[in-house]
């Protein structure tokens, strides 16, 4: 429980629940808000979009934060690279997804960055 930031503590932020319990993933739903909000209560949904987005390639992640990268993402990215391909074989952002419609999206995050 410590390791995830559990039980809520004061003085935490996004950045410190994503370099200390790692990446969280939405699969589109409502995940990532039910996850930040068990550790900082006071949370909005905007301080959690604001952070960034992200795509899962087949292989590789492709993200881009909004503003200054949160201490800790490198390390995450990786983390959750490994976790998708040793765990899930895969991820998509949603289910009828085609290679064309995510190559898209992940090409959109890599030009953007």
């Amino acid at each position: 429980m410590e390791r995830q930031l559990l039980p809520p503590r004061p003085g935490i932020s996004v950045a410190d629940v994503v370099a200390r319990a790692g990446w969280i993933p939405s699969a589109g739903g409502t995940g990532p808000y039910l996850a930040f909000r068990a550790r900082i209560p006071s949370i909005n949904r905007e301080d959690v979009d604001d952070r960034g987005i992200w795509e899962f390639d087949g292989d590789r992640i492709a993200a881009r934060p909004f503003g200054k990268p949160p201490r800790g993402l490198d390390a995450a990215v990786d983390a959750m690279e490994q976790f998708i391909r040793d765990q899930l074989g895969d991820h998509k952002t949603y289910a009828f997804d085609t290679g064309a419609t995510r190559a898209r999206r992940v090409d959109f995050i890599r030009r953007s960055a």
